[in-house]
Formats: structure tokens, sequence, C-alpha cells
């Protein structure tokens, strides 16, 4: 198998995370989760998250300050979020 193939970037590892999530999350929240990962610096994770983005994989919430996966990739109508205060996680 080549190598190509089992490369594993640090967008990857940032979708993957974000998939398993239930809320968006920062970028430096994102940063501590993935540490253990090899991820070690918030540059590295606003290149992931912009790489992805300009893919189409995962979404900015603006008034969160905060990223999510997006449940359907590459789609053409604008996306919208509702936002709930009193269920939110934190």
């Amino acid at each position: 198998m080549p190598s190509e193939l089992l490369r594993f970037t640090h967008a990857d590892r940032v979708l993957e995370f974000l998939r398993g999530q239930r809320r968006p999350f920062s970028a430096y929240e994102i940063l501590e989760a993935l540490r253990q990962d090899g991820v070690t610096a918030a540059t590295t994770v606003y290149r992931a998250l912009d790489k992805l983005h300009e893919a189409g994989q995962v979404h900015r919430i603006e008034s969160l300050n905060a990223w999510t996966v997006c449940c359907k990739p590459n789609h053409s109508d604008p996306s919208v979020f509702e936002i709930c205060d009193f269920c939110a996680c934190s």
C-alpha cells in the first residue's frame, strides 16, 4: 500500500474530531483535544480549519467563535444554525 494512502493529516484529525462531537468547538478547544495526537500549535488548527472550510466540510459559527462539521458537504444553499441559550453545552 502506498505511503500516501496511510498519511493522516492534521485536517483529517480535526475533521474526525468534529464529526464525533455533539456541539461546536473553538479552535483552542480543538487544539487541547488533539494535543495527544500531535497537534501542538493553534496555527496548525487554524490552517486545518481553513482547508476544511474551503472544502465545504466544516462551518464557522461566528457568534460562538466555533466550528462544526457540515452534515451535507459542498451544498449550495446557505447554512443556518439555531443556537439555544438554555440547553447549550459548555
